[in-house]
């Protein structure tokens, strides 16, 4: 039990948080970017970024492993980084707002997928969290070598489709976290 005891203090609903958030994200890209301003999807790109950002440091805040706090700080800032950088002047282009959605992506994904291998010994179900970093990864290099030059409404579905199942995937595991943390305290 005792090397199962740094689970107990994670906040799973943090992650489960940000997980509702790339849903709801998600499908708010399939609906409204595509008819959408540029200057209106920036914001939403900007919005989720900050918010994103603003959980992952929140959720490293109690974090029992120094590894893995350090990681949701970077991956944090990153998000944060990229939130105010949508705002600066010399984003004026979809071309320039997908890049930036695409290296979020690719760092993110970089991120889960270590944090993953970090987690080995102690979580079921790893392949959630190795999911969503493969996903990303793929998605931002799919977005930097093909969507940049596409139409708006051909990558809001993939982008919002991409949303989506990244929010269900770190859903779950924050459910799974949940129900690995009850059994633990019920033995």
């Amino acid at each position: 039990m005792t090397d199962k005891m740094p689970i107990l203090s994670l906040n799973w609903g943090m992650l489960a948080s940000r997980g509702l958030i790339a849903k709801l994200f998600g499908l708010v890209v399939l609906i409204v970017y595509p008819i959408a301003t540029f200057h209106v999807r920036a914001e939403l790109f900007a919005i989720f970024a900050l918010l994103f950002g603003t959980f992952s440091i929140w959720s490293a805040h109690n974090h029992p492993i120094t590894k893995i706090r350090v990681l949701e700080i970077i991956q944090g800032l990153v998000s944060i980084g990229v939130g105010i950088i949508v705002f600066l002047p010399f984003v004026n282009t979809d071309r320039v707002l997908f890049f930036l959605i695409a290296i979020w992506a690719i760092v993110i994904g970089s991120i889960k997928l270590i944090s993953s291998y970090t987690w080995d010994k102690m979580i079921p179900n790893k392949w959630l969290p190795r999911t969503s970093g493969v996903l990303s990864i793929t998605v931002g290099l799919f977005l930097l070598l093909f969507l940049t030059s596409a139409d708006v409404f051909v990558s809001s579905l993939y982008i919002g489709t991409y949303l989506i199942i990244f929010g269900v995937l770190v859903f779950s595991f924050a459910l799974n976290l949940r129900a690995l943390q009850k059994s633990i305290v019920s033995s």
